[in-house]
């Protein structure tokens, strides 16, 4: 079977319910080639998820109907999202295989090809 590897673009995904993007495309690909992410891809999608869910926990902080609903703050600030991510990705549903880059001057290569 054919591999093919994707960019951090292609499957970019900062809702915090997936773990990947651009699934339907990639349910298609999964048809007729294994699915590859380099180890910096997974971990670029990770960090995109952490910052994005550290950015609605800010919000959520400090919107009216945290405290009007009489959340505890402190379960909110200490809502462990590393262990999501981690759930997120052992959860995960499409079938991948990861790489790890040794040189990473193939980077500059990779972008050629697109």
């Amino acid at each position: 079977m054919e591999k093919v590897i994707f960019d951090t673009n292609f499957i970019r995904n900062t809702e915090p319910k997936q773990f990947l993007g651009g699934r339907s495309d990639l349910e298609r690909f999964t048809k007729v080639a294994e699915l590859v992410f380099p180890d910096i891809v997974i971990e670029e999608i990770k960090n995109q998820k952490r910052k994005n869910l550290e950015k609605h926990k800010t919000s959520f902080l400090s919107n009216p109907f945290h405290w009007l609903r009489r959340l505890d703050d402190n379960e909110t600030k200490g809502f462990d999202i590393e262990s999501h991510l981690t759930e997120l990705e052992e959860n995960e549903t499409l079938k991948y295989s990861v790489i790890k880059l040794s040189d990473y001057s193939v980077l500059e290569q990779m972008k050629e090809w697109h």
